[in-house]
C-alpha cells in the first residue's frame, strides 16, 4: 500500500504513527515543506526536537508535491482548514482515496470546489471526523434512537488554545488567526455529531460567532441553537469556545423519562431511565479513533452513500460559519 501524508505537524504526525502501527509494510511518504517539526508526544505534551518524525516513523518525504507521479492509495491531508483546497486541488489526480482532516475547508466557496470535484471525477473523500468511532458517542447514538419524545440536547466544547498542543506556545497557531476558522470549525466535532442525530434540523438552527478577547479578531467562541419556534422539539444548545477559561467537553439529551449525560474528558456517560441509572466509563484515546476511521476508509467500510452523507455535513458546518458572526 502506498500513503501520502501532506503536513506533519500535530495531525500529521497522528496519522503517521497510527498508519505505520496499523499498516507496518505500506510505503508511507510526507511533505512538510518548511514546516519542520520534532516528535511530538501522542498526548501532544512534549516535543522532541532533536527526532526527526521521518526517521522515527520511517517515513519518506517528497520534497516537491507540485510533480507527483505516483498514484497513491490513499492521500492524508493534515495542514491547517485555510491550505486544504490547495492541496486537495493538487492532489486529486494522484489518490485512489482521500482523507480530509475536519473541516473540509475554512472557505465556502473552495468547499463546494472541491465537492464539485468530487462529484465530477467520482473520487472518494472522507472528512476526518473521528466522532463516529468514539464509544461514548456511539453509546448516545444507540439510546437516543430509543427515547420517547427528546426535549432538549445541549453540549459543550470549552477548550482554552493553549491546552491544545502544550508542547508549543500556541500564539502563532493557525486557530489562533484569521483564517483558522474560528471556534465553530475548530471544534466542529459536536456540530457534525448534532447534524448526524438530527439532519433534519440543519436550516432551523441559529449560529453566533463572537469573541471573548477584546483585542483579538479571532471569532473563539460559538453558539448554535434552536431557532423561537415554541412547538419544534428538541430545543438545542450548543457552546463551542477555545477562549481562556474552563476545559468542559460534556453533553445531556433528556426526555420526559430518561437522560444521557455525558463527559468526553472524564471518558464516562450517565444514563438515566425510570428506577434505573447507570454510569459508564471508557478506555480509549485519540489514535485508536484514527485507526478505526483509517481501517474502514481504506476496507471500504463506509458506502459511497455514507461518505456523501459526511461530505454534505461537513459542507453544512462550513455554510453555517459563514454566518452568524458578531
Amino acid at each position: 500500500m502506498k500513503i501520502l501524508i501532506v503536513g506533519m505537524g500535530s495531525a500529521g504526525q497522528r496519522h503517521a504513527r497510527v498508519t505505520r502501527n496499523q499498516f507496518p509494510n505500506s510505503q508511507i511518504d510526507f511533505f512538510r515543506g518548511e514546516h519542520r517539526m520534532g516528535l511530538i508526544s501522542p498526548d501532544l505534551r512534549s516535543i522532541n526536537n532533536s527526532q526527526d518524525p521521518a526517521n522515527y516513523y520511517a517515513l519518506n518525504e517528497v520534497l516537491d508535491v507540485n510533480h507527483i507521479k505516483s498514484l497513491y492509495d490513499l492521500i492524508i491531508i493534515a495542514t491547517p482548514a485555510n491550505s486544504h483546497y490547495h492541496y486537495f486541488n493538487l492532489l486529486h489526480t494522484s489518490a485512489k482515496k482521500i482523507l480530509i482532516e475536519k473541516p473540509l475547508s475554512n472557505n465556502l466557496l473552495q468547499s463546494e470546489k472541491i465537492f464539485s470535484a468530487i462529484l465530477k471525477k467520482n473520487i472518494k473523500v472522507l472528512v476526518a471526523y473521528q466522532h463516529f468511532y468514539n464509544p461514548i458517542f456511539q453509546m448516545v447514538r444507540s439510546n437516543i434512537a430509543v427515547m420517547n419524545k427528546v426535549n432538549s440536547i445541549s453540549m459543550k466544547y470549552l477548550e482554552p488554545l493553549c491546552n491544545m498542543n502544550t508542547f508549543r506556545d500556541m500564539s502563532d497557531h493557525h486557530l489562533n488567526s484569521s483564517s483558522g476558522g474560528g471556534a465553530i470549525l475548530a471544534l466542529s466535532h459536536e456540530i457534525d455529531f448534532l447534524l448526524s442525530l438530527l439532519p433534519e434540523r440543519f436550516g432551523k438552527l441559529s449560529t453566533k460567532q463572537y469573541t471573548l478577547n477584546a483585542n483579538s479578531i479571532v471569532l473563539d467562541s460559538c453558539k448554535i441553537y434552536s431557532k423561537p419556534l415554541r412547538l419544534l422539539k428538541p430545543r438545542i444548545n450548543l457552546e463551542l469556545s477555545f477562549a481562556n477559561g474552563t476545559q468542559e467537553r460534556s453533553g445531556l439529551i433528556a426526555s420526559n423519562r430518561s437522560r444521557l449525560e455525558w463527559d468526553l474528558v472524564k471518558k464516562q456517560i450517565l444514563i438515566s431511565k425510570p428506577g434505573t441509572e447507570r454510569k459508564i466509563s471508557f478506555n480509549f484515546n485519540a489514535d485508536d479513533l484514527i485507526r478505526y476511521q483509517l481501517v474502514d476508509f481504506i476496507e471500504d467500510k463506509i458506502s459511497d452513500n455514507e461518505l456523501m452523507i459526511r461530505l454534505n455535513r461537513a459542507r453544512s458546518i462550513i455554510s453555517m460559519s459563514s454566518s452568524g458572526c458578531s
